[in-house]
């Protein structure tokens, strides 16, 4: 799976590595698809609790959050958070050896 979060120094290096593992014929690429990945949140709290484990890069800026807190108060209780990630699935086969 690639990575198609914030551009950080490691995710940027092993997007290198394998664009260089393709390059010289070490890995051959399958297949190749894009999709969004959801995630659902009943409160603040708990996206707060959950990203804070789990994802040490989140930032979520004030204004950010303030909009969101209105619109989540406007929609009523039933409402969810809703963060959405681009993904970029791949598969590659070990190129044989000659």
């Amino acid at each position: 799976m690639v990575d198609m979060s914030a551009d950080l120094p490691d995710d940027r290096a092993v997007d290198e590595a394998i664009e260089a593992a393709v390059r010289a014929e070490v890995f051959i690429p399958l297949e190749s698809r894009r999709f969004d990945f959801a995630y659902y949140w009943e409160s603040f709290e708990g996206m707060r609790r959950y990203t804070a484990e789990r994802w040490d890069t989140a930032k979520f800026p004030p204004a950010v959050l303030r909009k969101a807190r209105a619109l989540k108060n406007s929609l009523g209780p039933d409402s969810r958070i809703r963060i959405i990630l681009p993904m970029h699935l791949a598969t590659y086969e070990r190129a044989r050896l000659r």
